[in-house]
């Protein structure tokens, strides 16, 4: 420290700064009686300019507050008499009918994929062609070499379930997509994980299964997430939450809605769907 800090007024200034509550001005003080010894003349012009800027600072006003919107109980009353004639007609009507909760699919793994495989078949008794099926196809992050998935027709492929192919029984294929120039395992997950092996193994069964043609295994589960026990490109990740969204998102979706019967039960799946 400067020896002339023991001078007189260094103690002078230290106590001001003890024995008072720190403020521009006695901050100002405190550093105009320190500047003989070692601070320069500009510190002490600073806090003067900065003093004059914050007593000529507009002063802070204070936000508005919110105004609540007052609740309309006489609207609000009317709503409700409205309401509930008209809840009542499309409750008769069937509007709310789940036929999926009385076939009990809750988050069984094996229901919800023959449910799934119904709509994905453009032969089924649904009435959406390959409509259901394009709709999810266009939506998945698919090889590029894959293109003929998204061109196919109805006659160009067909939809199984619980397919064991090359008649190995430690294989199962949830769904298999087999197509004239493509061939597709659908691995589905809700509840259940991996097992041990088990999609090294359908990578290996489903590329003999393709013989020639373009593949891919899709990895289905709540989350989208990719496999813990495998790595390929071949493996391509969906969720079940996607195929809510690509199929809602599809421009015939409006056309499908014309159908009473077929749309309730593909509405009301797509609800599951999006739970898992």
């Amino acid at each position: 420290m400067n020896k002339a800090m023991k001078g007189s007024n260094a103690p002078n200034a230290l106590s001001q700064l003890t024995a008072y509550e720190p403020s521009p001005e006695r901050l100002k003080q405190f550093f105009a009686d320190l500047h003989v010894y070692f601070l320069p003349e500009r510190l002490t012009h600073f806090l003067a300019s900065y003093q004059k800027l914050q007593a000529e600072a507009p002063p802070h006003e204070p936000k508005p507050r919110e105004e609540i919107p007052q609740t309309n109980s006489i609207a609000l009353g009317d709503f409700f008499r409205t309401f509930g004639p008209q809840y009542e007609a499309l409750k008769t009507q069937g509007a709310f009918i789940d036929p999926w909760e009385v076939a009990s699919l809750g988050r069984d793994e094996r229901r919800n994929t023959s449910v799934l495989a119904w709509f994905l078949n453009p032969m089924a008794s649904h009435g959406f062609g390959a409509g259901i099926f394009h709709a999810w196809m266009n939506s998945l992050p698919l090889p590029t070499d894959l293109a003929s998935v998204i061109e196919c027709e109805p006659d160009d492929y067909r939809v199984s379930t619980e397919v064991c192919p090359l008649s190995d029984q430690t294989n199962r294929f949830d769904i298999e997509i087999d197509g004239k120039d493509f061939y597709l395992c659908i691995e589905v997950k809700i509840g259940s994980g991996e097992g041990k092996e088990q999609l090294d193994r359908y990578l290996s069964v489903t590329e003999k299964r393709a013989l020639e043609r373009e593949w891919a295994l899709i990895y289905l589960t709540p989350s989208s997430s990719l496999p813990n026990t495998a790595v390929s490109e071949k493996i391509v990740p969906a969720a079940w939450e996607g195929i809510s969204r690509a199929i809602q998102a599809h421009g015939a979706w409006g056309k499908w809605a014309q159908h009473p019967l077929p749309f309730q039960l593909l509405r009301q799946f797509l609800r599951r769907c999006e739970q898992f």
